[in-house]
């Protein structure tokens, strides 16, 4: 069985709490040289490959990238080079030492490590156009993206949907467009769209309670996230989406059961993401003690058998 546990320093912060993702701290060096190293690894893992495959891709490279740092500092050790250095006669290398730190750096500053995590796009029979003129606008699309030229993304891909009403994947990115340049009302129009072309789509099931969340309508947020889980009941994803908005409408209970759910989803695939859902528990811990709930929290955990090590 899995281990669920949540490595959890219990902490009040005084004010208003905010996500531990967004927070400032400083880096242990060690850290920058291992996800450095890592980031170059992950260009070889394929995009298309399956989110199981790529975690644990993902999760080699950082394995490797720790193992060879260390292996490093311990000859440096051994020959007593490096100003700080501490001469010994034993090399150790410690499995899964840095690991967390290193998932999350990458995550913030790793472009292909960003890719891989968001690359879940599965194709249907309307995702792609078949009409020559309206995968050309989708690609012109596709470059203003990147350079984060919202506003000629949004041109390209209406045009592509002009010349192909039913081109899904033109939809969704024309709704991440929207989304990017604020426009939260047009992005949701724009998968719903998509929506009714493939019900199962999972960019834009997910997108659009983001879109919701953005323009501050936080009961239509949770009403699509909802549906986004009851097309993928077993994706820790919506879980962990709708419990950031129950934090926000203060239906902490809510937000506890769903976190915790999306922690042990995300950690049965070894996703670097059920760091993210740490930094939510905590959060979430910290309302139920203001709010005198705490009673609830040993029943939550004992319900998706996770232990907490201090």
């Amino acid at each position: 069985m899995k281990n669920n546990q949540i490595l959890f320093i219990l902490f009040i912060s005084l004010g208003m709490i905010s996500y531990a993702q967004e927070t400032e701290e400083e880096v242990d060096p060690a850290i920058e040289v291992i996800a450095a190293d890592a980031c170059e690894c992950l260009v070889d893992i394929k995009l298309d490959a399956a989110k199981k495959k790529r975690y644990n891709s993902i999760n080699d490279c950082i394995e490797t990238a720790s193992n060879t740092f260390q292996m490093t500092e311990g000859i440096k050790n051994t020959l007593g080079i490096g100003k700080d250095s501490t001469i010994t006669n034993d090399i150790i290398i410690e499995k899964n030492k840095y690991k967390r730190e290193v998932q999350s750096a990458l995550l913030e500053r790793c472009p292909k490590m960003k890719l891989l995590m968001s690359s879940d796009e599965v194709e249907s029979e309307v995702s792609i156009s078949e009409k020559k003129k309206a995968v050309e606008f989708y690609e012109q699309g596709m470059d203003f993206y990147v350079k984060e030229d919202y506003k000629n993304a949004i041109k390209s891909y209406k045009k592509a949907v002009r010349k192909d009403k039913n081109f899904a994947f033109a939809w969704d990115n024309l709704g991440l467009s929207y989304r990017k340049d604020g426009q939260f009302k047009k992005a949701v129009e724009a998968y719903d769209k998509s929506i009714e072309l493939d019900p199962t789509g999972a960019v834009p099931l997910m997108n659009k309670p983001i879109a919701f969340l953005m323009d501050g309508k936080l009961q239509e947020a949770i009403l699509a996230y909802q549906d986004y889980i009851r097309v993928f009941p077993n994706d820790a994803e919506g879980y962990y989406g709708i419990s950031r908005v129950y934090i926000e409408t203060k239906e902490f209970e809510k937000a506890l059961d769903n976190i915790l759910n999306a922690f042990v989803k995300y950690n049965a695939v070894n996703s670097p993401y059920a760091r993210d859902a740490e930094h939510v528990i905590q959060v979430v811990y910290n309302n139920l003690k203001e709010n005198d709930m705490l009673s609830i929290w040993d029943q939550y955990l004992k319900k998706y058998d996770i232990t907490v090590g201090e």
